[in-house]
């Protein structure tokens, strides 16, 4: 109850305040690195799980300097003529586009009939992009929200002669984020010239596309791991002996794909292994012609979705048990992941699940901690409620399973005992005040001792007497034969305390409410009902040493205990006249 009342006020606060947390976190970019991993397992996912990318469908083909090739012409780099022989086979064989992924910056003053070979290669190809490589210098902010800072120190382009007849250039560098991955191309325009990738040229050339945001901000939905497009090899092109189904209408690319040269990157198919560059611009050609780019939302509409996913969650982990709790969060991260790799691979689309899900187990934190604070609050409470009129063991019973018992109420089956103290009026008056206190305080040792011995609750002093209850506030089905058995033992060692002094018992089992009973000043645990009274009023008949219990009650224990039967007496309250028993023993 304490805790409902609370969790009220408590679990917007809390909602607000674990989410705002998040999102400042999410805006700096504390995020950033995991939110990438899981970018990249979402590639993989979408590569293993959805229908593959087939090769043969590809606008595009490679034209790859493989290990084939290296072989067979030797060394690195190729002469010349042999770049413009490719040229002229893919040209002859119906290329639309050609990209070129080598840098010719520099005249072959030794070797100039292999240069005019190439112009004129290049002149005679129907569209042909060359690159170009900027000087780049990268400045990054730690702040992970900030753009990261690109100059262009310098250029180096394809020599005069040869870059007159090329249909455009393109330059080539690709820009790897932090953790040493490419997974964008942005667009450079910080100098008098705006340069271009090779990549959007190409695709300029090939489908007439004036725009697209992938030369923006542009995220490479990368079609697969390395080895994903159609492949020719450098060879095979040179000796004319390739499939010209692969070459007709389609943009070639021609680039660096063995190990010996170099030019491979981490993408995130890495897993896999490393891509070429060469297959990384395929990768945004393709992302270009499909109109796919990965689109992601925005700052705002993550951080409104971790705002009512935070209070939505706080409401429900303040509100339920840890362990309720825990379940909501898996299946609540198992939710959000399906979810996420559901809309990257059907529709392209990066939801940022970092912050959601940090938001998710923060909350779930505070709210644990939240709940173990009032635990510990509440066992204090039943601790200080009944450590001093219940037997240890049944106040460690207690703690560990509060849930047994409702200080608010509740209706239980109990035994109720009183004991009183006869002759004692006539003994205060012949006595000192400090003998007739340790007087009483011994007689109520005896009577505490044997009722907490028997499981039994001290339920409160009265006087020179006691009342005590049986079977609360945890439930106990011999809660009548242990008050019986209590009374039979204070009976007897209080026989040998003092003979002008003797006590007397009476018992009653019913139904009961038990629970907190007070003010809002000062509350006791007790019980109150018709058993109570019963009880106090047997115990106000009850001679010196007799233990008065009525016959529907002894009926229920006669096998185990002999009694007699006293009297018949009317009691105050009570229609009729009861029989009453007085207790002698136990059998056996």
């Amino acid at each position: 109850m304490i805790m409902q009342l609370k969790g009220r006020k408590l679990w917007i606060k809390v909602g607000v305040t674990v989410s705002f947390l998040i999102i400042t976190f999410f805006y700096i970019g504390f995020f950033s690195n995991l939110e990438l991993i899981t970018l990249d397992y979402r590639f993989i996912a979408k590569h293993l799980f959805s229908e593959q990318f087939e090769k043969q469908e590809s606008d595009i083909t490679l034209v790859a300097v493989d290990q084939m090739s290296l072989s067979n012409l030797g060394n690195w780099p190729f002469s010349r003529k042999l770049h413009a022989k490719v040229i002229r086979n893919l040209t002859d064989a119906g290329a639309k586009v050609i990209g070129v992924d080598f840098i010719f910056n520099e005249e072959n003053v030794e070797n100039n009939s292999a240069d005019k070979e190439l112009i004129q290669a290049t002149k005679e190809a129907r569209k042909i992009i060359y690159p170009a490589v900027l000087d780049l210098e990268i400045e990054r902010s730690w702040l992970r929200f900030k753009e990261d800072n690109i100059e262009i120190k310098g250029v180096k382009l394809p020599f005069k002669k040869l870059g007159r007849e090329a249909t455009d250039l393109g330059y080539i560098n690709l820009i790897i984020d932090r953790d040493g991955l490419v997974r964008k191309l942005p667009t450079v325009n910080k100098s008098k010239k705006d340069y271009l990738p090779l990549s959007y040229q190409i695709i300029t050339e090939y489908d007439d596309i004036e725009d697209n945001n992938l030369t923006k901000t542009g995220l490479i939905n990368y079609v697969g791991p390395s080895q994903s497009f159609p492949k020719l090899s450098y060879y095979e092109v040179l000796n004319n002996d390739f499939s010209k189904e692969l070459v007709e209408d389609k943009i070639i690319l021609i680039g660096a794909m063995a190990p010996a040269l170099g030019d491979k990157y981490l993408t995130p198919y890495s897993i896999f292994g490393p891509m070429y560059g060469v297959e990384i611009h395929a990768n945004i050609i393709q992302t270009l012609l499909d109109k796919n780019t990965i689109n992601k939302l925005n700052f705002t509409l993550i951080s409104l979705i971790v705002l009512i996913i935070g209070l939505i969650n706080s409401y429900f982990f303040v509100y339920r048990r840890p362990k309720i709790g825990v379940i909501i969060l898996l299946i609540e991260f198992i939710f959000f992941i399906l979810l996420s790799l559901y809309l990257f691979i059907q529709y392209a689309l990066w939801l940022k699940v970092m912050p959601i899900l940090f938001n998710i187990v923060m909350i779930y934190l505070v709210a644990l901690g939240y709940h173990y604070f009032f635990a510990d609050q509440k066992q204090m409470q039943l601790k200080e409620s009944f450590a001093h009129y219940l037997p240890e063991e049944l106040v460690n019973e207690i703690l560990k399973n509060p849930e047994q018992i409702k200080l608010g109420g509740q209706r239980q089956q109990v035994t109720i005992l009183f004991a009183d103290i006869r002759g004692f009026t006539a003994y205060t008056e012949d006595h000192t005040p400090e003998e007739v206190v340790n007087k009483v305080n011994q007689y109520l040792s005896v009577m505490t001792r044997n009722i907490l011995i028997y499981d039994g609750m001290l339920d409160k002093y009265i006087g020179d007497g006691i009342m005590a209850v049986f079977g609360a506030p945890l439930t106990d089905e011999k809660h009548l034969e242990k008050a019986i058995e209590a009374a039979l033992e204070i009976r007897e060692i209080t026989q040998n305390i003092d003979d002008d002094l003797a006590v007397g018992i009476g018992i009653s089992q019913g139904e009961v409410v038990a629970g907190n009973i007070g003010s809002k000043e000062r509350m006791d645990y007790t019980v109150i009902g018709d058993a109570v009274n019963l009880a106090a009023r047997l115990e106000e008949i009850a001679r010196s040493e007799e233990i008065l219990i009525t016959t529907k009650d002894y009926k229920l224990l006669e096998s185990k205990f002999t009694a007699e039967s006293s009297r018949k007496v009317e009691l105050k309250g009570k229609e009729g006249e009861f029989e009453i028993y007085n207790l002698k023993s136990m059998r056996g």
